[in-house]
């Protein structure tokens, strides 16, 4: 189905321009003639310079179209466990994005946390308890709320990460 999308895309970039010639021609005549002039004239202009100059440009001309069409038609293949970017951690649904490719990172800031019961994004709370302070994920649409956590937002996301990272590395050996 890709290859099929990427040939018929290919067709219409060949058969598109032809078809606007072909109407330029047929309603703007004298329009198209001059036009056809100044391309051919552009073509006949005589141009002293070595042979071997002309040779190098068309080699890397065509060395930079191989390249393209190559890297056009050429399948990027993610590793498999960049599908994964949801779970539940510490009874919250933590959402994910790898940055970079190969080797693909997490960081704090691409993780998210979010309701259990209605996929809201958590706000994180400090709440006193004896002489410190725990945090807990609040709901406000459906006043759910979490566990307490002893550690912060940013060292809470590392913990998370940490989690993600051994999750990888168990579905791997699997």
């Amino acid at each position: 189905m890709i290859i099929l999308k990427k040939v018929l895309k290919t067709i219409l970039l060949i058969v598109s321009p032809l078809l606007v010639a072909f109407l330029f021609e047929k309603y703007f005549p004298n329009l198209f003639n001059r036009f056809v002039q100044i391309f051919v004239s552009f073509f006949t202009i005589k141009i002293d310079f070595p042979v071997w100059v002309f040779f190098f440009l068309t080699v890397l001309l065509l060395a930079i179209c191989i390249t393209l069409v190559i890297l056009y038609f050429k399948k990027i293949k993610k590793p498999l466990f960049t599908n994964y970017t949801k779970d539940v951690f510490e009874g919250v649904v933590w959402e994910w994005r790898y940055y970079n490719s190969a080797p693909y990172e997490l960081n704090e800031s691409s993780i998210s946390a979010f309701c259990l019961n209605d996929e809201t994004p958590l706000v994180l709370r400090k709440t006193p308890y004896s002489h410190n302070y725990t945090h807990q994920f609040i709901c406000e649409t459906c006043d759910f709320i979490s566990t307490e956590f002893a550690e912060e937002g940013e060292s809470l996301r590392k913990k998370i990460i940490r989690r993600i990272i051994g999750q990888i590395r168990i579905s791997s050996k699997e």
